[in-house]
This record gives structure tokens, sequence and C-alpha cells, in this order.
């Protein structure tokens, strides 16, 4: 949810999963998904804009992250992992892992 005003100066806040889209004409105007209803706000685009990145920025930093990455092993051959935020490096050969101190834990 973000906090929006309209043009007479009421504060209300909006599902922002629900906004299909906002332009400037040049008043900023909100239009959402569900009816295609639209508001005008005294917000900028750019300040609608970071509000609602800063919302997903919140809603998804706590999601896991997968990755794909690069462990050397015991033949010095590389596989590709997946790993979740922590790299297992057990089975890398630990001269091999001298020469890559990034990977270590």
């Amino acid at each position: 949810m973000i906090r929006l005003t309209r043009l007479d100066g009421r504060q209300f806040i909006v599902n922002a999963e629900l906004i299909e889209m906002f332009e400037s004409t040049p008043e900023t105007v909100i239009t959402l998904t569900i009816d295609r209803k639209r508001m005008i706000v005294k917000e900028s685009v750019d300040e609608v804009l970071q509000r609602v990145m800063e919302y997903k920025r919140i809603v998804f930093s706590d999601w896991p992250i997968k990755k794909q990455v690069r462990v050397p092993d015991a033949d010095n051959s590389f596989h590709w992992i997946e790993a979740d935020g922590v790299l297992p490096v057990d089975e890398a050969d630990p001269e091999v892992l001298q020469q890559h101190p990034h990977l270590e834990s």
C-alpha cells in the first residue's frame, strides 16, 4: 500500500499491486487494473514511481534469493550449483579455494 494525496489535499492509501499505470497529463493520473478507475494525485509521476518501488522492495525483500554459482572441485573443474545466498564450499579443493578467496564462507 502507498499513501498519495488528492488534489484537494486529502490523503488516501492505494494498493500498489492494483496500479496498472500512471501518467502525467500534466497532472499525475493513476489507472487501476480492476475497474480501470482513474485517480488524479498531487504527487509527480517520479514520486509515485519511487513509492511503488519502495513498496515492492519491502514486500519482496524477504524472498529467498536463488542464484547459480560456480564452485571449483578437486579436479579443478567448475560446476554450476544453485545456492541460497550461501556458497557451499565444503566439496571444493582447499588449494583451489585459496585461489578464489571470495568463495570462502
